[in-house]
């Protein structure tokens, strides 16, 4: 009796697991149909299967670069006089000019001064956006620049400051364009 019982059980046991395996089988060989797909059987297909209409356009990735952190210095009391020339200036522990001795905390921080020479940018505020590495030892600065609402008659070239993790920038040497990719004057 015992014998039978268990006999029962095992073969209920089985047919329970047998159909749902069928079920999934049958799942798997006969997906449901999507109502688009089946609209659009008559569409031209690719040579990898995809129908045309699904790939075209469609967009590469733009390149990304890596990039340096930085913080833009807004001068309480006005940004230090601009320099004779353009050009791009990294101030360090070691090197930096005695009037900025102590707004900065050198054991942690270098600045870096960008100036432009574009004499249509006189009067205009400079904003930095991105600090990119281009190359090993190439950094893309790029700004946004502005008319500078609080300009006084005499026009001073666009310039920034930020500040930037120390020795972030050692052995680096610079390009600065506007964020439409216009390359400014810094020589």
């Amino acid at each position: 009796m015992l014998k039978k019982l268990i006999i029962l059980v095992s073969f209920a046991l089985m047919s329970s697991l047998l159909s749902g395996c069928g079920q999934l089988l049958s799942a798997v060989s006969n997906p449901p149909k999507d109502s688009k797909a089946s609209e659009n059987t008559s569409d031209t297909k690719g040579q990898d299967g995809q129908n045309q209409e699904d790939v075209e356009g469609a967009t590469a990735p733009q390149e990304t670069y890596q990039e340096i952190k930085f913080q833009p210095i807004n001068w309480i009391n006005g940004a230090p006089d601009p320099q004779p020339t353009p050009g791009v200036w990294v101030y360090t522990k070691e090197k930096h000019p005695g009037n900025l001795e102590d707004s900065f905390t050198w054991d942690e921080e270098d600045v870096l001064l960008v100036q432009i020479g574009n004499p249509e940018y006189e009067g205009y505020e400079m904003t930095p956006t991105n600090l990119q590495i281009i190359k090993p030892d190439v950094v893309r600065v790029v700004v946004k620049l502005e008319k500078d609402e609080f300009q006084t008659d005499e026009k001073e070239p666009a310039r920034v400051y930020m500040t930037v993790k120390r020795g972030s920038l050692d052995g680096k040497k610079f390009i600065v364009v506007d964020q439409n990719g216009k390359k400014l004057q810094t020589k």
